[in-house]
């Protein structure tokens, strides 16, 4: 049942994220299992939605983490035709995010994929993250000195 309800959003995340079908459709069948592994009890629909998002989110960092010696093609591309980069542009872009996935721990990368990808606002964060709104602040100034610190060096800034 769960899977009949929330596979469908998880998968249009998740394929947001990382760009290609079978690895998202990977990411997002490994989360259900472990979710039916886990068998947590929700009390509402939107708490088991709030895991299984988390999940497929932090699989697609994982995921994106191990490919940063890539590149990033799909999310860069997507992004450069929409906003019209040219190609040193889009280079650049590549280089910022690759150095902002390497230099973030696994809660920060988190965080910034649902601020700055996502857009979800600093509520929704916390709901999903299950920190309290106070913790999502902290961790987004130090997120932003860390990207500061990037753009100091040259990476893409």
């Amino acid at each position: 049942m769960l899977y009949q309800r929330l596979g469908r959003p998880a998968l249009s995340k998740t394929l947001y994220l990382v760009g290609q079908a079978n690895v998202a459709e990977e990411i997002v069948q490994e989360s259900f299992v472990r979710l039916w592994q886990k068998k947590p009890v929700f009390p509402t629909l939107r708490q088991a939605y709030a895991w299984i998002y988390r999940s497929c989110t932090n699989a697609a960092i994982d995921y994106l983490r191990n490919k940063s010696n890539q590149s990033v093609e799909f999310e860069i591309d997507s992004l450069a035709s929409t906003v019209g980069l040219d190609l040193e542009q889009r280079t650049a872009l590549k280089q910022t995010w690759q150095a902002v996935l390497r230099s973030l721990d696994e809660d920060e990368a988190e965080l910034f994929i649902y601020r700055a990808v996502e857009g979800l606002n600093q509520d929704e964060v916390a709901e999903v993250m299950a920190i309290s709104r106070r913790t999502v602040n902290r961790m987004q100034d130090k997120v932003a000195k860390k990207i500061g610190k990037i753009k100091e060096r040259g990476h893409g800034g």
